[in-house]
């Protein structure tokens, strides 16, 4: 499986590396299931490890963009990931604790391209 790193390719993260992050986001969600994050703070504590362990760069912008937008016209999304420094998914993660994540919810953010020609977007 072609991944990419730096803009290039990076090898295939490992079920070693990606278990155990899993396993440690599951016991974070579990810890604060009673109480709010905010969302910067679930970002930092529940998807910037995920991320990290399916091998992205999170400290490279070039891979993952923050606060990316198509044009400054656009709303930002909290993420943009990329590969050979061209957005192919995007998100926008909310607080932990804030709202339920809903099935219409999943699907508008995986399912619908926000811009011509771009994936999908949320």
């Amino acid at each position: 499986m072609e991944q990419r790193s730096h803009g290039n390719l990076m090898t295939n993260p490992s079920d070693a590396t990606l278990a155990p992050a899993i396993a440690a986001v599951a016991a974070k969600i579990h810890k604060f299931r009673d109480r709010p994050l905010g969302e910067q703070n679930t970002k930092a504590s529940l998807i910037e490890p995920v991320l990290e362990a399916l091998g992205w760069d999170i400290r490279d912008p070039d891979e993952v963009h923050r606060e990316f937008r198509h044009t400054s016209k656009d709303s930002p999304v909290d993420y943009a990931l990329k590969i050979n420094r061209i957005p192919q998914l995007f998100s926008r993660p909310r607080a932990w604790g804030r709202t339920s994540p809903t099935t219409a919810g999943l699907r508008r953010c995986w399912g619908t391209p926000r811009w011509p020609g771009r994936p999908g977007a949320c």
